[in-house]
């Protein structure tokens, strides 16, 4: 499901059909203004999803915009280092909105 926040953010939460889900995502980035992007994975496994998730990264990353991507902690570590995990939407969200300001200011 795609929501969209405050201050230019999506937020998707994965259902258990990661594949079609994720695809459809990445096209709505691709249609729409670019925004930053939150991807909320905490409620599924990490299983066979890389490929996907780097997918949604290089495109926020060839915009301009970042992907932030929300995990339960024990499987943080399964994640590369250079995504950004959080533990929660909210911790997503403050992220976000601190590198937006960040933006803002040409930092």
């Amino acid at each position: 499901m795609i929501s969209s926040l405050e201050n230019k953010i999506y937020s998707f939460t994965s259902p258990n059909d990661k594949k079609a889900t994720f695809d459809s995502f990445l096209e709505h980035l691709k249609i729409n203004e670019p925004w930053d992007a939150i991807l909320d994975l905490s409620s599924t496994k990490p299983e066979n999803s890389f490929s996907l998730i780097q997918e949604l990264e290089d495109h926020q990353q060839s915009v301009d915009r970042l992907l932030v991507i929300v995990v339960d902690k024990k499987y943080r570590s399964d994640y590369s280092s250079h995504l950004t995990v959080v533990p929660t939407e909210k911790e997503a969200i403050d992220y976000i909105l601190f590198e937006q300001m960040q933006r803002d200011l040409g930092l």
